[in-house]
């Protein structure tokens, strides 16, 4: 793991890229990679499903697709059918899901229900 990001810092500070993309799973090699690729000047774009690698992606990055944001990307760019109907899907049911929290907070807060809590006193 380290040896690699040595080879890629040392790459990296010799070529002077452009542009640096980063997608996918990393683990302690990603602060050093971001940072390298921001000494050499490199626009970044960083990708990772990971949300204990998202900071440092963040910090170091210009740009950076968090969770979900890296397989939407792709869906978006490949205009693939099946995989766009599968995000519209996701966000419907995100969408579903919200509106039965906000309508069970809103009857909870008038007293709406409260027969239903006695089942949880004998716990």
């Amino acid at each position: 793991q380290f040896a690699f990001t040595a080879n890629v810092n040392g790459y990296m500070m010799r070529e002077r890229p452009a542009t640096n993309i980063m997608m996918g799973a990393f683990y302690a090699e990603s602060l050093l990679l971001a940072e390298t690729g921001n000494a050499a000047g490199s626009i970044q774009i960083a990708g990772t499903a990971r949300p204990e690698q998202l900071p440092f992606f963040i910090a170091a990055c210009d740009y950076t697709l968090m969770g979900e944001e890296l397989f939407a990307a792709s869906a978006y760019l490949s205009h693939e059918p099946l995989m766009l109907g599968g995000l519209k899907g996701q966000d419907l049911v995100k969408v579903v899901i919200i509106l039965f929290i906000i309508i069970g907070v809103i009857l909870v807060t008038f007293g709406v229900g409260d027969s239903y809590t006695s089942w949880f006193d004998a716990v």
